[in-house]
C-alpha cells in the first residue's frame, strides 16, 4: 500500500510542485510584498549578492576591509582635484530678481516628512525613512528650527556631509573594481532640507525661464520621451524634405563626479544666487567625505574634491545649472537629457558639415574651460538618410560613424527604422519571462496582471510612443511576449489568445500602445509649456449640441516616410474619424467625451475600464 502511494505521489509530484510555486506568488502579490520580494528572488537566483575578491597589484583582496580600501581607492581616481577657476560670466537677472536667503515653513517640513520612502536605506547616521516619517509630527517643528539655523548660519553640519557607497555589480569580471557602481547614501534628514533648497532653487530657475528649453533633465514635464519625440520629429522632417541628418552622440566622462566647485558657484551667481543662500550650497559643497561598506566593513574616510554629490536632492539641480551654457554655443540643432548631449545639422551643402564642425570644436572648448572632459570612446557620428561623407572631430579625436546608436535607453537606426529596438525588446523582455517562469512555473489568473505591470511591461512600454513598431513582423514578434505570458496561466493554455486576454481582462501590446498614446496627449496638451505642444496646433469648435468644448488635434506635419514611427498615429486617426467626419451620438448613460474632464479617457468606448 505504502508503495502505491508513494508511486501516485511521485506521478504527481510536477504538478504539487507547481500549485506549491503558483501559492507562493500568489501570497507574495496579496500580502504587500510584491514589489520587494519576488525581485528579490530572481536577483538571488541570477547574480551572486557582495563583492567578490577583488584584483589588486599585490594579489587578490581577502578581507572585506581590505576590498572597501580598494574600492575607495578606485572611486577616488575618479574624482578631479580642488582648482580655482575664474570665468567671465554675465549675470543672467537683474539684481531685483535674484534668490539671496530662504526661510521653511513646518508645514513643508511635515509634507517632505510625511511622503518619505519608507522602504530606502539609512545614510551614515543610521536613522531609517521609518522613523522619521511615524515621528513625523512630533518632530517636524524641531527639524524646521534646525534647518532655519543652517539656512541662516550657511553652515551644514559635518555629519550630514558624510556619505556611505553601497557598491553594485553591473556585470563582467567580479575580480574588476571598475565593475562596481557606486551608490551612495546619504543621511535622510539632510536629504529633507536639500528637498526644501532643491524646490525653492528651482521655482527661482522656472520661474525666471533660465533653464535653456533644449534641457530635458530633471525637470517638470521633461524626460526622455520628450527628448526623443523631439529629436524624431526633426528628423523625419528632414527626411521627409529629401534631406540627410549628420547626428553627434556626445558623452561626458563623469560629468556629475568631475563637476568644478569654484566653477559652479560662479554659475550660481550668474543664475541669480547670491546672498546667505550662495554661501549656503558653497558650505554644502565643502568638506565632503564618502566611505565604501562591504559586508559592514568601512574603508578610510576620503575626501571629495570634486562633483556634485552623489546620490543627493540637490545634485542634479546643481548639475543643470552648470551645463546650462551649453546650448548657447551653437547655431546647429542640440538637445539634452543631463550630460547627454545630441547635435545634428540638415546637410544641404558641404556648408552645413563646416558648420556643424564648428559646433563640435566650441563644445570641446567649452568642456577644456569647465573641467568637463568628453568620453571621446562613447562619442559617435550617426547619418540618418543618403550617406554624405564627411569626417568630424571632437579636439583631438575623430568621430567614429555608426549605424545605429542606443539614445536613452532605445535603439535608434540610420534607416529610423523600429526593428533593431522591437528585437532588442523582445529579447529582454524574453529572458525576463522566462527567469519568472523557472522560478514560479504557473501563475493565477489574479497574479499575472502584477507580474506583467511590475516586469514585463516597463519594458515593453518604455518610450513605446518612439519606437511604436509599425511592420508586421515586428508587431508579431512583440505579440508573441503576450502569447507566451497568458499561457502559463493555470488553466488558460489550451484556451485561444484572444480568450485569454478577455479572460484576464487584460489589453494586448497594440491596444495598449493606442491607449498610451492617448493619455500622453492629454498630458500634453493639459500640461501649461509642455515641451511637445508645438507638435499640434489646437483648434476650438463650438458644437453645442455634443459638448461645449472640443478641442480637434492635427499634427502640424503629416509624414509620409516612415509612418507610425512616433507620431501618434492611432490618435490622429480617431480624431480625424470620431471628430472630423463622424457624427457622434453621446450615450445617455455615459458622461460626454470631452478634452476639457481630466476622465475623458475612461469615456471613450474603446478603452474599456476594467481592463489593465
Amino acid at each position: 500500500m505504502s508503495s502505491v502511494a508513494s508511486r501516485l505521489l511521485y506521478s504527481q509530484k510536477p504538478d504539487i510542485a507547481g500549485l506549491k510555486r503558483v501559492g507562493l506568488v500568489q501570497k507574495l502579490l496579496v500580502v504587500n510584498l510584491k514589489a520587494d520580494a519576488i525581485p528579490d528572488k530572481c536577483a538571488q537566483s541570477k547574480v551572486k549578492p557582495g563583492v567578490s575578491p577583488l584584483q589588486t597589484s599585490e594579489g587578490a583582496t581577502a578581507t572585506a576591509s581590505a576590498a572597501a580600501e580598494e574600492l575607495a581607492n578606485f572611486y577616488s581616481t575618479v574624482l578631479f582635484p580642488k582648482e580655482c577657476v575664474t570665468l567671465k560670466l554675465h549675470p543672467l537677472l537683474s539684481p531685483t530678481d535674484t534668490l539671496q536667503d530662504m526661510t521653511v515653513n513646518a508645514e513643508s517640513v511635515l509634507l517632505i516628512l510625511l511622503g518619505l520612502n519608507t522602504k530606502k536605506s539609512p545614510g551614515a547616521d543610521e536613522i531609517t525613512p521609518l522613523i522619521l516619517k511615524q515621528c513625523a509630527r512630533s518632530l517636524y517643528t524641531s527639524l524646521t528650527d534646525l534647518f532655519n539655523l543652517s539656512l541662516n548660519c550657511s553652515m551644514i553640519p559635518m555629519d550630514w556631509k558624510c556619505g556611505t557607497i553601497t557598491p553594485i555589480f553591473k556585470g563582467g569580471d567580479r575580480s574588476d573594481v571598475s565593475n562596481y557602481r557606486p551608490v551612495t547614501l546619504l543621511p535622510v534628514i539632510s536629504k529633507v532640507l536639500e528637498r526644501l533648497v532643491a524646490n525653492k532653487l528651482t521655482k527661482h530657475l522656472e520661474g525666471n525661464n533660465i533653464l535653456s528649453i533644449a534641457q530635458h533633465g530633471f525637470r517638470k514635464s521633461h524626460s526622455c520621451l520628450s527628448n526623443l519625440l523631439l529629436t524624431l520629429d526633426d528628423w523625419t522632417l528632414a527626411i521627409d524634405n529629401g534631406n540627410p541628418i549628420h547626428a553627434c552622440y556626445l558623452d561626458m566622462s563623469k560629468a556629475f563626479d568631475r563637476v568644478n566647485h569654484s566653477i559652479l558657484l560662479q554659475k550660481l551667481k550668474q543664475h541669480g544666487v547670491t546672498g546667505k543662500l550662495l554661501a549656503w550650497l558653497e558650505n554644502y559643497l565643502m568638506d565632503r567625505v564618502i566611505q565604501v561598506r562591504v559586508d559592514g566593513a568601512l574603508s578610510k574616510p576620503v575626501a571629495v574634491t570634486s562633483g556634485v554629490p552623489q546620490g543627493s536632492v540637490l545634485g542634479p539641480t546643481l548639475f543643470l545649472i552648470y551645463a546650462n551654457d551649453i546650448p548657447n554655443l551653437v547655431r546647429c540643432k542640440i538637445i539634452l537629457f543631463a550630460d547627454d548631449i545630441k547635435l545634428w545639422a540638415s546637410i544641404h551643402t558641404s556648408e552645413d558639415c563646416v558648420l556643424l564642425q564648428e559646433d563640435l570644436n566650441a563644445l570641446y572648448d567649452w568642456s577644456l574651460r569647465n573641467k568637463l572632459p568628453f568620453n571621446f570612446q562613447k562619442c559617435k557620428m550617426l547619418n540618418i538618410g543618403k550617406c554624405v561623407e564627411f569626417t568630424y572631430t571632437l579636439g583631438p579625436h575623430r568621430l567614429a560613424w555608426t549605424t545605429d546608436e542606443k539614445d536613452l535607453g532605445v535603439w535608434i537606426s540610420s534607416s529610423l527604422k523600429t526593428s533593431l529596438q522591437c528585437t532588442a525588446v523582445y529579447k529582454r523582455t524574453s529572458k525576463i519571462l522566462a527567469l519568472l517562469k523557472r522560478i514560479f512555473g504557473r501563475f493565477t489568473r489574479q497574479t499575472l496582471p502584477s507580474i506583467l505591470n511590475t516586469y514585463i511591461r516597463p519594458t515593453m512600454e518604455y518610450a513605446v510612443q518612439v519606437w511604436s513598431p509599425w511592420l508586421q513582423r515586428d508587431i508579431v514578434l512583440l505579440q508573441r511576449i503576450y502569447h507566451r505570458a497568458t499561457k502559463l496561466v493555470t488553466g488558460l493554455q489550451s484556451e485561444p489568445y484572444e480568450e485569454r486576454i478577455e479572460s484576464l481582462k487584460l489589453f494586448d501590446f497594440c491596444y495598449r500602445g493606442i491607449r498610451g498614446d492617448l493619455i500622453l496627449t492629454y498630458k500634453i496638451l493639459h500640461t501649461p509649456n509642455h515641451p511637445l505642444q508645438k507638435l499640434f496646433l489646437r483648434r476650438e469648435l463650438r458644437i453645442s449640441r455634443i459638448h461645449d468644448y472640443l478641442l480637434a488635434v492635427i499634427l502640424q506635419r503629416r509624414h509620409r516616410s516612415f509612418q507610425g514611427a512616433f507620431l501618434l498615429r492611432e490618435l490622429c486617426n480617431f480624431y480625424l474619424t470620431v471628430y472630423g467626419t463622424r457624427e457622434m451620438t453621446p450615450n445617455p448613460e455615459m458622461p460626454v467625451p470631452t478634452l476639457s474632464s481630466p476622465f475623458w479617457i475612461l469615456y471613450m468606448p474603446t478603452l474599456r475600464k476594467k481592463k489593465s
